[in-house]
Order: C-alpha cells, then sequence, then structure tokens
C-alpha cells in the first residue's frame, strides 16, 4: 500500500464518527502525517478501523459476506472507507483486513 494511501486512510478515520480516545487520536494523526513507521502505521488503522460495527467479523469471511456487510453498513461508517478511496475497491478493502 502506497505511503499516500495510508496517510488517507488514516485522515478518513480521524474524520469519521469513531470515537477515540486521546492515544488513539495522537498516533492515528501520527499516522495522517506521515511521522509513524511503516511497520507501525498499518496496525494503528487497523486497530482504529475495528471500531466500525461488524468489521472484524465481516473481514474474517469470504468475500461475498464481507460484500453484503459493507453493502449494509451505513453511510457515517461507509463515508470514511470512501473518502479514503477504499470504497471504490471493496475487494482489496476485504483484503486490507483479513
Amino acid at each position: 500500500m502506497q505511503e499516500q494511501q495510508v496517510r488517507n486512510i488514516a485522515q478518513a478515520l480521524l474524520n469519521s464518527p469513531i470515537e477515540l480516545n486521546a492515544t488513539e487520536r495522537t498516533e492515528l494523526q501520527a499516522v495522517a502525517n506521515g511521522e509513524t513507521a511503516t511497520a507501525s502505521r498499518w496496525d494503528a488503522i487497523k486497530k482504529i478501523a475495528s471500531k466500525i460495527p461488524g468489521l472484524a467479523k465481516a473481514a474474517k469471511g469470504n468475500y461475498d459476506d464481507f460484500l453484503k456487510w459493507y453493502k449494509a453498513l451505513d453511510w457515517k461508517w461507509r463515508a470514511p472507507l470512501m473518502a479514503a478511496g477504499l470504497g471504490m475497491d471493496i475487494y482489496i478493502l476485504w483484503q486490507m483486513f483479513h
């Protein structure tokens, strides 16, 4: 995954309705600013994204089930993923969390 895409995902999650504590917000802001090491930035994004209702369970399943979950997802949760450019390719999104 390219640096800019990771930064976009982090920024989209910061702007999402996900409730973040101060530590999570600081960690995610560092990723969005490009200040986090490559190895840990994806871990931070996955940790925060796992707060999207049903994502963890949906990502563990097959792609068809993930697609059903995504299509049924409320817009306020889908919007950050779309803003990050991930809504355009659901398969890539599934692979990222699978």
